[in-house]
């Protein structure tokens, strides 16, 4: 198992609106997959990040951004995408924080 934390940030238009932090848990199967997926770690985090930009950009500020079952499945895709399958057992999203500014922040 292998720790790796994704920030999110949304911006509906400049300035920043809200700041989105995941904390995801990734586990292989197997610990030769373990030492493929530390070594792909930077992939699978620009590659989570690319996705949850796209996700978040069309949410408006004051709209609920996430549904964790629709993440987990996209971070799973992607993973499986990146490393193949059979690499990863399963992503967990353990932590979600979503940080709202106000006019007032900015």
């Amino acid at each position: 198992t292998r720790y790796i934390s994704v920030t999110g940030v949304q911006t509906c238009a400049l300035p920043i609106s809200r700041q989105v932090t995941l904390l995801v848990t990734i586990e292989t199967i197997g610990i030769d997959n373990k030492e493929k997926m530390l070594n792909n770690r930077r992939r699978l985090q620009d590659a989570y990040l690319r996705d949850l930009y796209g996700v978040l950009a069309f949410r408006r500020a004051d709209e609920q951004i996430y549904n964790l079952d629709a993440i987990h499945t996209r971070l799973r895709r992607i993973s499986d995408q990146i490393m193949g399958p059979g690499i990863i057992d399963t992503v967990v999203v353990k932590t979600t924080l979503d940080r709202r500014f106000s006019s007032s922040d900015r």
